[in-house]
């Protein structure tokens, strides 16, 4: 399943009552390469990246908000194999990307939205820090 949309529409919340609902639909931790919160994500280091650019696996990567954040086939390929994993991109080229990684995949997409209020509202929640970067 990918869940797509700006920061604090809900993909999160969706994505944990999914779990809920049924145990096969978990997060899909992208890689993380850099400093900073690490829940929900796998975290890597600089070398571990170039060799996924190397075998040509890396999906998709986005730089933002101080990090690079990456989706790789191999660890895809092995979500999809033991469950149903959902993607949290929050770009459209992304689902794209994402979407002809596996061949054979099947995937559920669906853009999440609220109005600017509620996501800021939702973000200073969060603490992260960095809310006028989330809303730009």
């Amino acid at each position: 399943m990918i869940l797509y949309g700006p920061p604090a529409s809900g993909k999160d919340t969706i994505t944990t009552a999914l779990h809920r609902l049924d145990a096969r639909y978990a997060l899909y931790p992208r890689l993380k390469v850099s400093a900073g919160p690490t829940n929900g994500y796998r975290m890597a280091d600089e070398a571990t990246l170039a060799q996924l650019r190397h075998n040509g696996d890396v999906v998709w990567e986005k730089q933002r908000y101080g990090a690079r954040y990456v989706v790789d086939r191999p660890s895809l390929t092995q979500r999809l194999s033991t469950g149903v994993p959902v993607v949290h991109p929050g770009q459209r080229p992304a689902v794209a990307a994402v979407a002809a990684a596996v061949p054979g995949a099947r995937w559920c997409v669906a853009y999440l939205w609220c109005p600017r209020e509620v996501a800021a509202r939702r973000i200073i929640a969060r603490r992260t820090g960095d809310t006028d970067a989330r809303l730009g």
